[in-house]
């Protein structure tokens, strides 16, 4: 499987495709690291520059046989501040849907509390033996919270189950497939706050909240899992942009200072998991990934973490 970017702009340096898959004969077991990939959705919002949504929430489709709502919301109120002179801070919560048996997540519906900053959000789930780990990194980060950047920010495989950017409403699975939520799962919320409209100062607090789908377990689903393909942006600067950022040294110390050493990585990481040697700025890249099992793909989705369109 070839995964290729084209883009007119200079990219995010973290970027991937990401492909929501049912493998044969795995079970409820994992297709690849689903950290900063994509998940199961009906459409795939279009989503430009800053641009937040706003006005009142999409009813929600009418549940099927076998579903109930739940909705999880942040903790507390956070009010974000972007860190290192920038405009866009990423914070992970630690929420708890309460399973007691076994469920599926069929579908969910993010309910944006501040639109004004709320750039988008994703879901990583949390599986039970990973809960304790979570909590931990939770408690050891001050305030509301913890700083999180292309994943959930606390190791291991929590995958990716849910998602939300402006434009995007609910998103509801096919039947018949579902993500597997034994009893004691977690949800890790990533948030990403933007800024840009107050020069990075604070904007107010924020409080979101998502509504899940959750469907029985007794009823056994094709058990749903993403996979993420990643791939390098390696993108030189457009014709008339210039700057100091245009050198790919500077941008990627620049990534490094605002979010963290381990993100400075991931660009190097990407560059030498797809075994391209020395990086080659261009308007196209792309990466092969071999398919280890035979799968069945139910969504697609493109994701970019910085700049892009």
């Amino acid at each position: 499987m070839r995964t290729t970017r084209r883009t007119r702009r200079l990219g995010a340096l973290a970027t991937g495709l990401a492909v929501a898959m049912i493998v044969a004969g795995c079970g409820g077991g994992t297709t690849g690291g689903a950290g900063a990939g994509g998940g199961a959705s009906s459409a795939a919002a279009e989503h430009a520059g800053h641009e937040h949504g706003s006005g009142a929430i999409p009813a929600a489709a009418p549940l099927r046989a076998g579903e109930r709502f739940v909705t999880v919301q942040m903790p507390q109120p956070y009010e974000p501040v972007a860190p290192h002179g920038g405009t866009d801070e990423y914070r992970c919560f630690l929420v708890d849907p309460k399973v007691t048996a076994n469920a599926y997540l069929t579908g969910s519906q993010f309910l944006p509390q501040n639109t004004a900053i709320v750039h988008h959000a994703i879901f990583f789930r949390v599986e039970p033996g990973q809960a304790a780990k979570a909590r931990a990194v939770d408690a050891a980060d001050p305030g509301e919270g913890w700083t999180c950047f292309g994943d959930a920010g606390i190791g291991g495989d929590a995958g990716w189950v849910a998602h939300w950017a402006p434009g995007a409403n609910e998103t509801l699975l096919t039947p018949g497939v579902g993500y597997p939520m034994p009893p004691g799962s977690l949800l890790v919320m990533q948030v990403h706050y933007n800024l840009l409209a107050t020069g990075g100062k604070p904007a107010g607090t924020d409080q979101s909240s998502i509504r899940l789908r959750l469907a029985d377990g007794a009823k056994k689903l094709a058990p749903l899992d993403t996979a993420q393909l990643v791939a390098p942006i390696e993108l030189p600067c457009a014709a008339g942009e210039s700057g100091p950022l245009c050198d790919r040294n500077a941008a990627v110390a620049d990534v490094t200072r605002r979010f963290g050493g381990d993100v400075g990585s991931i660009e190097d990481g990407l560059v030498k998991g797809c075994d391209h040697g020395t990086p080659k700025p261009g308007t196209t890249q792309q990466c092969d990934h071999p398919v280890p099992v035979a799968g069945t793909i139910y969504a697609v989705a493109g994701h970019m973490h910085l700049l892009g369109r």
